[in-house]
């Protein structure tokens, strides 16, 4: 009977160069084998994290590259949505945009600057620099809400209660 002789490795191959990051790679051992030489043929990256990175990059390169197309589709799918079921995206809403507030009076404080009112459904952001109106035309009430959250300023946000912000408003419109 002749059998099968089991011999030394294979022969060597050349080692490749991952696409991610440039290292040189060779076959990996497993145990006693060797890495199946189709499977390290097809291989491209010395390692598993490697090939994430990768796959994380081109996902990134492929949004950027789409941005404004993928925007849309979610725009025109969530319009849909609330279409649907406009209630349920109403209570989302409102409950966002609480959460949002309650941060701010976190970050700006509970209290009206000006006079120490410190009732919450009259408390508001107000612009330091009277600029509000076109900061709420360029990006939006809500964009105005994490522009000031994202970076605590308190050299162009305060706290004012809605008297108070009227005054103001008197004050400067004359």
């Amino acid at each position: 009977m002749t059998g099968h002789k089991q011999g030394p490795d294979p022969a060597p191959t050349e080692p490749k160069i991952c696409e991610h990051c440039g290292e040189s790679y060779n076959r990996k051992r497993f145990e006693s084998k060797m890495e199946d030489i189709r499977h390290y043929k097809n291989r491209r990256y010395c390692s598993r994290v490697c090939a994430d990175e990768a796959v994380k990059k081109r996902a990134r390169d492929f949004y950027d590259a789409h941005k404004d197309e993928i925007r849309d589709k979610k725009k025109h799918y969530m319009k849909s949505l609330r279409h649907k079921d406009p209630e349920r995206y109403r209570k989302i809403g409102r409950k966002a945009k609480a959460k949002e507030r309650e941060s701010l009076f976190e970050m700006y404080g509970h209290v009206c600057a000006v006079c120490g009112f410190s009732d919450k459904r009259a408390l508001t952001l107000d612009h330091r620099k009277n600029n509000g109106s076109h900061e709420r035309k360029e990006m939006g009430e809500r964009g105005v809400y994490r522009r000031a959250l994202a970076e605590y300023r308190p050299d162009e946000y305060q706290t004012l209660c809605m008297n108070c912000q009227f005054i103001k408003r008197i004050r400067i419109d004359g």
